[in-house]
């Protein structure tokens, strides 16, 4: 394989993706593209000798056809930006035209579904499958890494907020497992041609179940309180969310609030992909329990 490239590098997936190949798959030169590789935040993408630092803007054609031209693997992180349908349509049409084997886009469970997020992503999808292109499709949950947005709850109140029922349980990921099994994708194209993948950990957890978990592992009582729906939004918006993206991720717990099954049905997915089992709530929590 002569290269992969990645478009997006510089969020939560394309940094422990970029680590993966690092660690895992040091034989594969990846393109790590961010806007401004000269800006501080991107030096630290330089996680081994194979990665390279490069400018890859989404909104500019050109500039991507010219950093994915003959790309083994061109892997393209959809933006959290509320065009983010044309911005990704326009980069798998920026791969197709520079030639890339092979394109791996990141996506939702509740793709195609009657929401904010499903709304913006289900076009995406069909994009991609009529592309011609072989291609996988990774559609992610929440992440077990967002509870780093809870810790000053944790650590000032002993209390974990969040509008979901407290017995309500889904199946978020580790954003370290995000990147391996991206990376490993990536590095194997062949064993993974136009595939749908929902990556999950191995069984659900409720938010009443994760407190126990904080309780247990910090060693002092850790309570769920369950808040309403507009004061979450308000508080992510308060964290900087735009409004839509709020909003959308309150679609996300109703869906759980629901049981519905795009959201909470763990998968063997991670598993079947990378031959390990996806970190639970108490493994993720365990190495950085100090933090909280």
């Amino acid at each position: 394989m002569s290269f992969v490239a990645i478009a997006g590098t510089s969020g939560y997936v394309g940094q422990a993706t970029v680590q993966a190949f690092a660690k895992a798959f040091p034989k594969v030169t990846v393109k790590a593209g961010v806007r401004d590789p000269s800006a501080e935040k991107a030096q630290s993408l330089k996680a081994g000798d194979n990665i390279q630092l490069t400018k890859i803007d989404m909104n500019d054609a050109e500039n991507m056809k010219a950093e994915f031209k003959n790309a083994d693997a061109v892997y393209i992180i959809t933006p959290g930006h509320i065009d983010r349908t044309k911005i990704t349509i326009g980069a798998i049409d920026a791969a197709k035209a520079a030639g890339a084997k092979y394109i791996v886009v990141v996506s939702f469970p509740t793709a195609h579904s009657d929401s904010c997020f499903g709304k913006q992503i289900g076009p995406v999808e069909d994009h991609l499958k009529a592309s011609g292109v072989a291609y996988a499709i990774l559609r992610l949950p929440m992440f077990i890494d967002n509870f780093w947005g809870l810790a000053a709850g944790i650590k000032g109140d002993n209390k974990i907020y969040a509008p979901v029922k407290p017995e309500a349980a889904y199946c978020p990921i580790a954003v370290e497992d995000i990147g391996l099994a991206s990376a490993t994708i990536l590095a194997n194209p062949e064993k993974h041609q136009n595939k749908i993948y929902t990556l999950t950990s191995a069984k659900n957890i409720s938010h009443a179940e994760i407190a126990k978990v904080f309780s247990d592992a910090l060693g002092r009582q850790i309570d769920y309180v369950q808040v309403p729906y507009e004061a979450a939004q308000k508080a992510f918006m308060d964290i900087g969310l735009p409004e839509w993206q709020a909003a959308g991720v309150m679609e996300l717990y109703k869906y759980v609030d629901a049981g519905d099954k795009m959201v909470t049905t763990p998968t063997s997915d991670f598993k079947d992909i990378t031959g390990n089992d996806p970190k639970g709530f108490k493994e993720w929590l365990e190495p950085v329990k100090g933090a909280f």
